[in-house]
């Protein structure tokens, strides 16, 4: 099982993501996209 800590970096990565994609296109509602590594995706639906 993977460690705790690089769950929780992935996490927060995760926010990142979200953040900046929402930065660059305002107008993007995102959702959850697909488990990868035990983490949950936030996703632009189009």
């Amino acid at each position: 099982m993977e460690s705790d800590k690089i769950v929780k970096i992935r996490h927060s990565l995760a926010h990142l993501l979200a953040s900046a994609i929402m930065e660059s296109y305002p107008k993007t509602k995102l959702g959850i996209g697909n488990i990868e590594f035990g983490c949950l995706k936030p996703w632009p639906q189009t």
